[in-house]
């Protein structure tokens, strides 16, 4: 099989690399699963850079999340069975998902619901996981509100649901272009941050919650910007 293999740190995307390897074995706890999609995150391109915070060893195979269909079910791995689609993330291992088939443990997989399409389902994983981890350690209460900077974003979209489902009442910063979604998406308050300054229109005190994963300039705008 083929997989895209990190053969050493760089800027550059020469420093990726086709190559033919042999497909792994599915041990104890594990699902082999033929890949339908992967995304490149923001993460990847830091492994790709070869960041001193995230020991890597190469070569490697890239990718940390995706979708596929379950080949094998390997011994001890409970609840899914051949022919399964299913999601997953995998920061932090030695196997990426850049390659035609992976072996995952299955306590990192999800079925993927009947209403989305396995390779849509592909851009999910890690902006969901984001945003859910994030959003659950607050431990808020209906009807708080939380400001979402970027919320038209991969991760800040994500959380705008993530957030309506926990019944609270959102508001969002991002471009006009994205406010049809955005609003169909249940945003209850939207601030376009190309002509509002989010910490003119907003108090402090009207705010339970800030979600940024913008940082930068935001984080010179006082207490808004921070999770509170």
């Amino acid at each position: 099989m083929q997989a895209i293999i990190r053969t050493k740190a760089g800027k550059e995307f020469s420093t990726m690399k086709v190559q033919n390897i042999e497909s792994p074995k599915t041990q104890s706890g594990e699902l082999k699963v033929k890949m339908v999609s992967s995304r490149i995150n923001p993460v990847d391109m830091d492994l790709m850079k070869g960041f001193p915070s995230l020991k890597y060893k190469n070569p490697q195979i890239g990718g940390i999340d995706g979708t596929g269909i379950v080949l094998e079910v390997g011994q001890n791995a409970k609840d899914f069975s051949v022919g399964d689609k299913v999601i997953f993330y995998r920061l932090f291992s030695d196997i990426g998902t850049w390659a035609e088939e992976i072996t995952i443990p299955a306590n990192y997989c999800a079925k993927i619901p009947s209403n989305i399409e396995v390779k849509d389902a592909g851009t999910i994983a890690l902006p969901l996981l984001t945003a859910y981890d994030s959003l659950t350690q607050l431990n808020p209460k209906k009807g708080e509100k939380v400001l979402i900077h970027g919320v038209g974003g991969g991760v800040g979209f994500q959380a705008l649901q993530v957030a309506k489902q926990m019944g609270l009442f959102v508001i969002g910063t991002g471009s006009q272009s994205e406010k049809a979604v955005l609003d169909k998406a249940g945003l209850d308050q939207f601030i376009d941050y190309k002509t509002q300054d989010f910490s003119q229109v907003l108090k402090v005190k009207e705010v339970d919650y800030v979600f940024d994963v913008l940082g930068d300039d935001i984080l010179k705008k006082g207490k808004l910007p921070s999770f509170s």
